[in-house]
């Protein structure tokens, strides 16, 4: 009899013991699937990040080019037409000189 209630007891204690781990398990699988579901939206996050980087690098990429092809007109133009403000430039000044001076002779007399 002793044999049969310590053998009921011993079943008894591996049942409460099972009993425990099934709930732990299954607390920890829940917890996994809420730390992979954050997981996901977190790398759905990055993945939106990710494409609004690009189509802002693309955005100021094309305004890099507008620039550069703006920069490249203003530099033609200004090498096309650099020779003749120049002497355009040397004249304004030249006549310029000419005419203090000639005032300058006039109040010295």
């Amino acid at each position: 009899m002793d044999y049969l209630f310590k053998l009921e007891e011993n079943n008894l204690f591996k049942m409460n013991l099972l009993q425990e781990q099934t709930q732990v398990k299954e607390k920890i699988d829940k917890d996994c699937q809420e730390s992979v579901a954050i997981q996901k939206a977190m790398i759905q996050d990055v993945d939106q990040n990710i494409a609004l980087l690009k189509q802002q690098k693309q955005v100021s990429f094309e305004r890099l080019q507008y620039y550069k092809s703006v920069l490249d007109a203003n530099s033609a133009e200004m090498e096309g037409g650099a020779g003749a403000s120049a002497k355009t430039h040397k004249a304004t000044n030249s006549a310029a000189s000419n005419n203090n001076n000639t005032r300058g002779a006039g109040k010295q007399a």
